[in-house]
This record gives C-alpha cells, sequence and structure tokens, in this order.
C-alpha cells in the first residue's frame, strides 16, 4: 500500500515536472509569481480576520482563491513538489465517498452544494500545508492573529453577558429556573449569532494563546508569556459566559489533555509539583466559581437532566432519527449538506421540530456519506492523533516543535468532543481554525520542519 501510494505521487510531481516546463516561460521573472506567497499570507490572514464579522460565501469565497493560487503555484513555480501522508490519504478517501453520496443522492443539486462547501474547507487545509510547508516560520505570527481575534470576541462576550444582551428563547430551558438562575450566554459578532458558535470557535483558538505562552517562557520571553496567559484565561471565562454546554465537555478534555501531556513531557520533579499545585488551586477556584454563582451552577447541572431538559431531550430525538436515516442509507448515505439533510430529516423526525443536522459530528458524517466515508473521518482522525503522540512523546530534543505539536492535538481533543453534541464543527469559523491546527501538524511532522522550529 505504501509502495503503491509512493508511485502514484511520484507520477503526479513528475507530470508536475513536465507541466512546468511548458508554462515556465510565460510568466518567467513575474512581479506576481514573486509575489504569489506574500498574496497568499495576506489572504490567510484576512480570512482569519473576516471571520469574526463576515458571512459564509465571502469567506468561501476567499479561500478558494486561495486555492486558486495555490494550484497556480504548483504549475508555475519550479521545486515545487507533493507528498502526502496516511492523515492526507484518509481525507482522500473521505472525499472520494463524499464524492459518491452527491452520485447516490435523490437530491443531487443541494447535495453537490453540500460537497462543493467540503471541497472547499479541504481545499484551504491543502493550501496551507503548501504554504506553511515553504513558510513555516510564520506559524508563530498565524497562532497570534488567532489568539487576538479570539481574545477580541471574549471582550465582546463578557461585555454582552455584563449588559445581560437580549436572548432568544430556544437557546436555553428555562422552564425549570429561577429567574436570577438563568445565565445570559453570550454569542459574539460571529455569524450567523449562536452561542453555540461562539463556544465552538473559542474552544479551537483556545490552544493557541496557551501554545504561544509557553514558547515565550521557553524563549525566556516573560511579558509576552503573561500576555498570552492573560488571553488564555479571559478565553476559558467566555466560554463558560457563552452558556454552550458541548463546549464545557470540550473544555474539560482540553484540561484534562493538558495535565495529561504536560506530566508526561516534564521530567523536573519541582516543577511537576509546582504544576499539580497550580492545577489543584484551579479547579478549587473553578468549584467554588459554581457553587456561589447558581446559573452557571444550573447550566452544568442540566447537562445530566437529559429527558428533563427540551434542549437534551430534542437532541436525543435528533441521534435517534439520524440512527434511523444511517441505517436506511447504510453504505453511502443521503447525500452531503444541511440543505440536503434537513429534506430528508422530514421523513424520519420524532418531533414537531425541524433540524438542520444531526448534532453530532460523526452521526452527521454517516448519514451524509455512508459507513466508509464515516471508517475515513475516523481513520483520519486516529493517524492525527498516533503521528502526533508518537512525535510529542519521542522528539524531546525539539521543545519549541513538541509544544506546538501538543497545542494541535489539544484543540483536536477539544474540538471533536464538542462535536459528539453539536454540529457547529461544519461552520467555517471553527473549519478554518481547525485545518490551520491540522496543517501546523502536517508541516512539523509530514514536512519534516521541526529541525528548523
Amino acid at each position: 500500500m505504501k509502495n503503491l501510494q509512493s508511485r502514484f505521487f511520484s507520477l503526479i510531481n513528475f507530470c508536475l515536472i513536465l507541466l512546468r516546463k511548458k508554462l515556465h516561460n510565460i510568466l518567467k521573472g513575474s512581479f506576481f509569481l514573486k509575489s504569489i506567497d506574500k498574496i497568499i499570507f495576506i489572504l490567510i490572514l484576512f480570512i482569519f480576520i473576516m471571520s469574526t464579522y463576515s458571512e459564509t460565501n465571502i469567506l468561501g469565497f476567499v479561500a478558494n482563491v486561495i486555492f486558486c493560487l495555490t494550484i497556480f503555484k504548483l504549475l508555475f513555480v519550479s521545486g515545487k513538489k507533493l507528498k502526502i501522508s496516511y492523515i492526507g490519504l484518509s481525507l482522500l478517501i473521505y472525499l472520494l465517498f463524499a464524492f459518491i453520496s452527491v452520485i447516490n443522492s435523490t437530491l443531487i443539486i443541494s447535495s453537490l452544494k453540500g460537497f462543493l462547501k467540503t471541497l472547499t474547507y479541504l481545499g484551504f487545509y491543502f493550501s496551507l500545508c503548501i504554504f506553511l510547508k515553504d513558510n513555516y516560520k510564520k506559524i508563530p505570527l498565524l497562532m497570534t492573529l488567532v489568539a487576538f481575534m479570539a481574545f477580541y470576541e471574549s471582550i465582546y462576550a463578557l461585555f454582552q453577558g455584563f449588559i445581560g444582551v437580549r436572548q432568544i428563547s430556544t437557546w436555553q430551558d428555562v422552564s425549570f429556573l429561577n429567574p436570577e438562575e438563568i445565565l445570559t450566554r453570550a454569542y459574539g459578532t460571529l455569524k450567523p449569532y449562536n452561542p453555540n458558535l461562539l463556544g465552538g470557535y473559542l474552544l479551537a483558538c483556545l490552544s493557541c494563546p496557551l501554545t504561544l505562552c509557553i514558547l515565550s517562557l521557553v524563549k525566556k520571553h516573560y511579558k509576552k508569556s503573561l500576555i498570552f496567559s492573560f488571553i488564555f484565561f479571559t478565553i476559558i471565562i467566555s466560554i463558560i459566559q457563552t452558556g454552550c454546554r458541548g463546549a464545557y465537555i470540550g473544555l474539560f478534555t482540553f484540561i484534562v489533555g493538558l495535565i495529561f501531556l504536560s506530566f508526561k513531557l516534564i521530567n523536573n520533579n519541582f516543577v511537576k509539583q509546582l504544576l499539580k499545585k497550580i492545577y489543584l488551586t484551579f479547579i478549587f477556584l473553578f468549584i467554588t466559581i459554581i457553587c456561589i454563582y447558581p446559573p452557571l451552577q444550573k447550566r452544568i447541572f442540566s447537562i445530566f437532566l437529559l429527558r428533563g431538559d427540551s434542549s437534551t431531550s430534542f437532541r436525543l430525538n435528533v441521534f435517534k432519527s439520524s440512527l434511523e436515516m444511517f441505517k436506511d442509507n447504510f453504505l453511502f448515505g443521503i447525500g452531503q449538506g444541511n440543505t440536503t439533510f434537513r429534506e430528508i430529516y422530514g421523513l424520519y423526525m420524532i418531533s414537531g421540530f425541524d433540524a438542520l443536522s444531526a448534532y453530532n459530528i460523526y452521526l452527521e458524517t454517516a448519514v451524509e456519506s455512508g459507513v466508509f466515508a464515516l471508517i475515513s473521518f475516523i481513520s483520519f482522525i486516529y493517524f492525527c492523533f498516533k503521528s502526533g503522540l508518537q512525535f510529542v512523546l519521542n522528539k524531546l530534543n525539539e521543545i519549541k516543535c513538541i509544544i506546538l505539536v501538543s497545542g494541535t492535538l489539544l484543540t483536536l481533543i477539544a474540538v471533536l468532543t464538542h462535536g459528539i453534541f453539536d454540529t457547529v464543527f461544519y461552520r467555517p469559523q471553527i473549519q478554518f481554525i481547525f485545518w490551520l491546527n491540522i496543517a501546523i501538524l502536517t508541516t512539523i511532522i509530514i514536512y519534516k520542519k521541526y529541525s528548523k522550529c
């Protein structure tokens, strides 16, 4: 399998070399070709900034422009070769079965639209991989931008919580709460306005300030470290302010992952004891806040009410109906996209309420694209964690890169856990951050840039 994979990409790279020879004289020495990396970088920065306030179609357009420029770069700039790992291969297989689901769908037009969105996201990931391979020193700058954009959203969210911004009643079940026990749910500036989307976005960004804080400590830039630690804790408080219970669970797994990695990687007993005291202090502080702040207490405890909470009960109904949809479309699914899902879901729904998605990214993948696509997606997750953990635990002399890879793993843990309870994962604001993390993982591990971190 590995030899076949190697031969396939050797053939593609050979064809690229031949094509470049034919096209080389067209734009030889042009200013555009010399500046193409700068243009791509500006657009990447632009897309992370625009994510906080722009509509989905604008973000998709910019992502597609970046992809087109990347293809142009591959065709015209000499020396550019493609390399694939099991991570990329599992994504290609997933894409193949997603396409088969489109062809197999009874709603082929809406399914095709959903598939094109998937292509946009994966194209953005591909573009990031190609760009970061040659510009790996830009990784901290991109992470800094993401950290500050998340900080901006956090401050906005805290302001919304402070002024008691107007709530949409369907955002939480208040039937069993007293007025003073209702948590004001912040939703930030992300469109469409939704506290679950903001919670998911902040969760995806959370590892950036933490990673930069630790990198700054390693480089003995203590002022920078203090700034990023402040951003990190501000984002955590803002996640709590969103009232997104899926993000709460994702945050819990993030912290568990952080504790696990820190104790695995640090050999100094004094530092370990210090960390243990810090972790215990923050856990005690958090428990104290829950005990003295009834809105947060009630919001967390509502996770365990199941059928007693209307929102959770609705999700359980959607899970049940989605499983029936999967059973009836086991091999290739119903087709891609939330429009396709919504049309087919009407035939299966239990309650009188419509649903835009399965509220679980794994179930969503199975329903939309079938069992083989689900296996490919889970394989992709497995290879990400396997390669990441192997690198972190075996490359102990590459401390800066270990910190970067550890940050991407924490993002994966948090976002993929949140995805068990919600499908805001598919919103572009979260997708772009998610694929940035995968691209950083790929750049360091697959393209072997760890020697230059």
